[in-house]
């Protein structure tokens, strides 16, 4: 039944232009709207759904704004009464903010039906008053200048400038300023500074150097700054001596700068057996404070006596002699019968740093004995934040035939740490690393190499060869032994892009364990693409008695695979237990197109363990035949079941005469020379068998309750697999060469 809808009047939006005696309040964009909704002819009662479109033309057009639904599926349908609604709209802060050329109708749908047709949204009187607003529209760019603007109400760009002598005091409306000159005094006393004396503040005044004399300043140059250009190695910018006490004493610290030469920056001596050529003492706080810092293009600090340089800290991070170059050592030690470089500390006895890509952080060499030689909990630690070739923790080099790169002797001699940075799943970082005739060798009475990883992708020890040969090679009862604690680790990993990635020789060539529920004894991972030939995990035993690859779990699943096909056998295959599957056929290549088709039949499924027999029996004259059964038959088959079928002519009195005794059956009642088809089956009784007897119906272990064997064809995710499949795969590792 048709609807009609006989608009009132319309409530323009409160952003139309009103007159208010008081000051207006801000209103939004919304608008009431009301109307007299009739059907047939007679005036709606109640709630009633309804839509509310804006469209910019009366038929067709764009939408406006949002479609406004009251209805009772949002809880907000229309009370009509006696066929009169009243409804506020908004559709938006834009919707009648256009030209007033631009017109606006309203589309009202009523219970899924749309009216026509659509209701034109007239002006306001008073929002007649807003077109002025339409003049912004033909005001041109660049079209308002100095004509157009009222002086006293703008205030322009400061334009002005004062002479020399004089300063700014004003800014005028249009840009100028005001000046005035800079006022002038007379002097009325002089106050000494710092190291002076003297001053007054009347007459003639004077100013000397204080004894003693003390400087203080907060400037961040130099408080004082003495300079010599003479020449010579005896030229100096400062001499202090004492007979008794300190001949020169500074709190913020001495700096001496020497052009060239031999010459030093600080030179300081004393003949007193226990003194100190130079002491300094920083009491500040941190890592950065520092007691004496030199710097030259040679040496910075040298020493030359029993004990050349010596420095004492006593801060956690503080250094007892620290020293930097741009191009050198930043510490250089040398000694022709003791130590070069000795240093004690609870943290760090010695510890190098270097920003150069090429640099070390502490490099010692001697041709005779160690380059470096460390003693302590840790005797020598390196480490490094950079991952670019080349860059090592300790490195260790050594260019003679048979010589050691690095060489540590202790409960352990050489002890390496690599940590994968954040957010590098597979970054490879190298607790040791060697390159050699044997990258790293190992001798001890209880383990050779030992590596530890505390990461899932990291590697206790990781070996790699780049022509051909053994990354990691051991020899003993147990050549490479890898343990893991982490239950997505592996306690021996292997990887060869064209080769073999573990590859074992012995009784037992390799051998896996594990004592996780969900780990895995032996895993090979290939990743290899394309359509040739490749393994995971390839066994091959030429002896007659032994076997390639053998799982062993008395307790659960010996071997199990995942694939498609999940596993390939190629040749004769033995299973000794019972063989479960869901589905089963045989495949061939097909008879008649046995190049370009295959061909396959689908197993005979039974509930019972059954075996089928059958043939055809020619009857005598008598239309009787005995069929001879194998030997084992009835040893082996009990519950016998018959099927006879006539061939040739009908044979509706062929019945089973004699059933099955003494492995024999015999079959009556049909035609002279009448061949007959028979099947007889036998459900199994022998030993096996009855032991293993299938049930055919099985409820399902606690744990698998809610799991499915093929959760998709039921509507289950694939996490609710009873077998999920197992995906590890194992990182593609690229080492970095030195």
């Amino acid at each position: 039944m048709p609807l009609r809808l006989l608009p009132l009047f319309i409530v323009l939006p409160v952003m139309l232009l009103v007159h208010a005696v008081a000051a207006p309040t801000p209103q939004g964009t919304a608008f009431t709207y009301q109307g007299v909704l009739k059907q047939n002819g007679n005036a709606i009662n109640g709630n009633t759904d309804m839509v509310f479109d804006l469209f910019d033309a009366a038929v067709g057009g764009s939408a406006v704004g949002p479609s406004l639904a009251f209805a009772s599926s949002n809880g907000n349908p229309v009370n009509v009464v006696n066929g009169v609604f009243n409804v506020t709209l908004d559709f938006g802060s834009t919707a009648f903010m256009t030209l007033i050329t631009d017109q606006r109708f309203l589309r009202v749908t009523v219970n899924g039906t749309a009216l026509a047709p659509r209701t034109q949204i007239q002006n306001e009187p008073y929002a007649l008053q807003s077109q002025t607003a339409e003049l912004a529209y033909s005001v041109s760019n660049a079209s308002i200048g100095t004509a157009q603007i009222i002086a006293s109400q703008v205030q322009r760009r400061v334009g002005g400038a004062c002479a020399g002598g004089s300063a700014v005091n004003a800014v005028n409306q249009d840009g100028s300023v005001g000046c005035q000159a800079v006022g002038q005094g007379t002097i009325t006393g002089v106050t000494p500074g710092n190291g002076l004396t003297g001053g007054g503040a009347s007459g003639s005044v004077g100013l000397g150097i204080a004894d003693p004399l003390t400087l203080s300043g907060t400037d961040t140059g130099s408080v004082v700054s003495v300079s010599n250009s003479g020449a010579g190695a005896g030229a100096t910018a400062i001499t202090t001596q004492s007979s008794h006490g300190v001949a020169l004493s500074a709190t913020g610290g001495v700096s001496g700068v020497v052009a060239a030469g031999t010459n030093y920056g600080v030179n300081a001596s004393t003949d007193n057996a226990s003194g100190y050529a130079i002491l300094a003492t920083n009491s500040g706080g941190g890592g950065s404070a520092v007691a004496i810092k030199a710097v030259a293009t040679g040496g910075g600090v040298m020493g030359s006596s029993g004990i050349g340089v010596q420095g004492t800290a006593s801060g956690a991070t503080s250094k007892g002699v620290y020293g930097v170059s741009n191009d050198g050592w930043g510490v250089y030690g040398n000694s022709t019968t003791g130590v070069g470089v000795i240093g004690f500390g609870k943290g760090a006895g010695i510890t190098g740093n270097s920003s150069d890509a090429a640099g070390y952080g502490v490099s010692g060499s001697n041709p005779t004995n160690y380059g470096v030689y460390g003693t302590g909990l840790t005797g020598v630690r390196g480490e490094t934040a950079s991952a670019a070739t080349g860059a090592y923790g300790v490195a260790g080099i050594s260019n003679v035939t048979d010589g050691t790169g690095v060489y540590g002797g202790g409960t352990k001699g050489v002890y390496g740490e690599g940590t994968i940075p954040s957010g590098s799943l597979f970054s490879i970082t190298t607790g040791v690393y060697g390159k050699g005739s044997y990258g790293v060798h190992g001798w001890g009475t209880l383990e050779g190499v030992r590596g530890e990883a505390t990461t899932a992708q990291a590697f206790g020890v990781l070996g790699t060869n780049q022509s051909g040969g053994t990354g990691v090679y051991g020899d003993g009862k147990t050549g490479v032994a890898g343990s893991s604690s982490n239950a997505s680790g592996y306690g021996v990993s292997g990887t060869d892009s064209a080769n073999i990635g573990v590859f074992g020789s012995g009784a037992t060539g390799v051998r896996g364990e594990t004592a996780s529920a969900t780990g895995f004894a032996v895993m090979g991972v290939n990743n290899g693409g394309g359509s040739g030939v490749s393994w995971g995990i390839y066994g091959q035993n030429t002896s007659s008695g032994g076997y390639a690859i053998e799982g062993y779990n008395p307790n659960g699943v010996g071997v199990r695979a995942n694939g498609n096909p999940a596993g390939q056998f190629i040749g004769n295959v033995t299973i000794q237990g019972t063989l479960s599957k869901t589905a089963g056929s045989f495949q061939i290549d097909h008879p008649l197109d046995p190049a370009n088709k295959y061909l396959f039949h689908s197993f005979v499924e039974s509930p019972d363990m059954k075996n089928v027999y059958d043939g055809v029996a020619t009857l005598d004259a008598r239309g009787q035949a005995t069929v001879e059964l194998p030997t084992y038959f009835e040893a082996l088959n009990k519950d016998f079941r018959y099927q006879l079928t006539a061939i040739g002519a009908p044979g509706p009195g062929v019945y089973v005469a004699d059933e099955i005794a003494h492995n024999r059956f015999r079959i009556a009642g049909g035609a002279s020379n009448q061949r007959v088809s028979w099947q007889v089956t036998g459900t199994r009784h022998d030993a096996y068998a009855d032991a293993h007897r299938i049930e055919v119906e099985v409820a399902k272990p606690a744990g698998e309750r809610g799991s499915y064997l093929f959760p998709v064809l039921f509507g289950a995710s694939e996490q609710q697999s009873i077998h999920p499949i197992t995906q590890r795969l194992s990182p593609t590792l690229t080492v970095a060469q030195p």
